[in-house]
């Protein structure tokens, strides 16, 4: 299939929408933050989301993400089995019934590219998901791998980033998958 290309002045038919896969739902940029949250962004417009997030850090801090729901952050039941990697080892981990999931890390002043994909995090049922990182600092790359899930029927609608030291700055773009 081919990508449709827009020009400005086009108009726009059904046909030409429907082929458009991602679409935009959020853009929210923090700077010098402890706790970025971002709600109403998860609707039934969509049933599943993909998140890009990109943030620096001036420190070794351990940023963790949890789920929201009429207004507040939901601290359990997240479920996790990641593989991390680094310049000399290869490493893998799983949590279980964890209050957040705790998949950005970070030694020392850095960046971090994160993508996330969340499947059905505003459905009445089990919010799972995949999530890839690369995480530079200093003279190491780390990249971790993990799956992710939420094992409630809550109905969420946005994100929670937290940090146990220091403060991020960056940004979230959020995209809704078109079914």
């Amino acid at each position: 299939m081919t990508y449709p290309v827009f020009a400005s002045g086009d108009v726009l038919d059904a046909s030409d929408m429907n082929a458009v896969g991602l679409w935009l739902v959020n853009k929210t940029t923090f700077s010098a933050a402890s706790t970025v949250t971002v709600d109403n962004l998860f609707s039934s417009n969509y049933e599943n989301y993909r998140l890009l997030i990109q943030f620096s850090r001036s420190t070794t801090i351990n940023p963790n993400m949890q789920l929201r729901a009429s207004g507040s952050a939901t601290a359990s039941n997240y479920q996790i089995q990641g593989i991390f990697g680094d310049n000399t080892t290869i490493s893998g981990s799983r949590s279980s019934g964890a209050a957040n999931w705790d998949i950005f890390g970070g030694n020392g002043a850095g960046n971090v590219f994160q993508v996330i994909d969340l499947y059905g995090p505003n459905l009445a049922a089990n919010t799972g998901g995949m999530a890839w990182t690369n995480n530079n600092y200093s003279t190491t790359i780390i990249s971790l791998n993990y799956m992710i899930a939420q094992n409630s029927t809550t109905q969420f609608t946005g994100v929670q980033i937290n940090t146990n030291t220091g403060n991020i700055t960056g940004t979230i773009w959020t995209y809704g998958y078109r079914n």
